[in-house]
């Protein structure tokens, strides 16, 4: 007896006195590749007969059967059946099942992070998870690959940036990945110009021409338009001639962080937290808790940053009627502070325009 055999003798007496059962568990043998799947077999074909141990291997059975078919010139079902003892039929579960184990993963995510107004009852939500991310969950395996995914990105960036808008381009990024690409190098369609530059390089697009240029990226023309109307306002209008996005529609957009948001819109795609100008919470900050002398100090590192007006369009989109006393008082104190700058200043301008149309209301 050589000392391989004799290896192997000390190993199976050891396991019949160990008196237990060993389970072992080969899990998306399908996923491997051809040569892997061939190994995997073998090796369980050469040590499955070790007493005491259980080898539990799951698979797609047709794609196995295909790669042993393949690899060994064989019929891969026969080959199989020489291996495996007992087989079991797991049914697909049902779509249904699949999208409420999402919803539940989503709602721990959320109350992780104490964002749940941002989850429940919520109507825009609702329509997202129908059009951007349910066609494209038909399975656990698919949940896992979105959430892996959704969960890191969210940790980063939850405060700056919509729950809903976040999960809707992580769906996109990993299922439609051309659509990605194209929904980050045409965000003047998307989002809107925003300026006179964009306003010149801007051209109308029918619904008939994207139309055309999804079906050459490859795309289904049909669900790509419908998640672009879900996500983005401007882009909904622009196909169906409803008329330019307002003022107002634009200051919401901000205000809820949403995707369709020019100043909201790159963050989505990058994880520099450095590069955000002024945080959601710095802003909050000023407008809720900072003292005159730190307001000052802050908004005045604010500007020589170059970021003040990106502060006083955020704090336009923020006005709170129910906190009317307070927001008058940091808009008073940037006006005295920026003397100066307040012909210039349009949101100012524009909050204390309001001020004095409601201070009597």
């Amino acid at each position: 007896m050589n000392r391989l055999d004799e290896a192997k003798e000390k190993l199976c007496k050891a396991l019949e006195d160990f008196n237990h059962k060993i389970i072992v568990f080969i899990d998306d043998i399908d996923r491997l590749t051809t040569p892997q799947i061939k190994d995997i077999f073998q090796l369980v074909k050469q040590v499955g007969d070790f007493p005491n141990i259980i080898y539990v291997l799951t698979m797609d059975r047709e794609i196995v059967c295909n790669a042993l078919s393949e690899y060994h010139n064989i019929d891969g079902d026969e080959y199989l059946k020489k291996i495996v003892q007992v087989s079991f039929e797991v049914p697909e579960i049902d779509k249904t099942t699949v999208h409420e184990i999402l919803r539940d993963r989503l709602n721990d995510i959320v109350h992780k992070n104490k964002d749940e107004e941002k989850f429940e009852n919520n109507e825009y939500f609702e329509t997202v998870l129908e059009n951007c991310v349910n066609p494209y969950v038909n399975n656990i395996r698919d949940v896992n690959r979105l959430l892996n995914a959704f969960r890191f990105k969210y940790g980063a960036l939850w405060k700056e940036t919509s729950f809903v808008d976040l999960l809707a381009i992580t769906a996109i990024e990993i299922f439609e990945p051309k659509l990605y690409e194209w929904i980050i190098d045409n965000s003047i369609y998307v989002c809107g110009p925003q300026s006179y530059n964009d306003l010149n390089k801007y051209e109308k697009r029918t619904y008939e021409y994207y139309e055309n240029e999804f079906k050459q990226l490859g795309l289904n023309s049909e669900s790509s338009i419908r998640m672009l109307k879900s996500m983005f306002p401007h882009f909904a209008r622009s196909i169906h001639y409803i008329g330019e996005y307002s003022h107002s529609d634009d200051l919401q957009l901000l205000r809820d962080n949403r995707i369709a948001s020019i100043e909201k819109f790159d963050l989505y795609f990058m994880f520099d937290m450095n590069r955000i100008k002024v945080s959601r919470e710095k802003i909050y900050d000023c407008l809720y808790k900072y003292d005159k002398n730190l307001l000052i100090s802050t908004v005045t590192n604010i500007n020589s940053q170059g970021n003040l007006d990106y502060l006083l369009r955020n704090m336009e989109s923020l006005f709170d009627k129910e906190h009317y006393e307070r927001f008058k008082f940091v808009v008073f104190t940037l006006i005295n502070l920026y003397g100066e700058f307040v012909n210039k200043a349009t949101e100012i301008n524009k909050i204390n325009k309001f001020f004095e149309t409601n201070e009597n209301k």
